[in-house]
């Protein structure tokens, strides 16, 4: 199989994930804009899992978790999107979080809005 398949792509995207290293941070980030939704959830999961390494720089993970926010807001899928989310739920910090819920909440309001119409 070559990388131009999708299942592999996912499951090198696991696997890197697996090992909880640092390392793999930007080959796992390069799938985020991956053509095969799964790939990018699995990408979004991953990089939960390589977060957990501390030896990650503060720089680095603010990138991360702002390219995670992107997709979180922009991707197409809806599961890629929970699964972004879910990410940023278990690695980003407080400033996060309130972004988050205060995006929830406009959501929210802007159904309501839409709804009462």
């Amino acid at each position: 199989k070559s990388m131009a398949d999708p299942d592999l792509r996912c499951t090198a995207c696991v696997c890197l994930g697996q090992t909880g290293k640092a390392a793999f941070i930007e080959q796992v980030m390069s799938l985020l804009h991956d053509t095969d939704r799964l790939v990018r959830k699995f990408a979004c999961l991953s990089i939960s899992r390589l977060l957990e390494d501390e030896s990650i720089s503060e720089q680095v993970q603010e990138g991360v978790l702002l390219s995670l926010t992107g997709v979180w807001r922009r991707d197409r899928v809806q599961a890629v999107r929970r699964a972004a989310l879910q990410a940023l739920m278990e690695r980003g910090n407080t400033g996060i979080h309130q972004g988050i819920k205060s995006v929830i909440d406009l959501e929210a309001e802007l159904d309501e809005l839409v709804s009462f119409n």
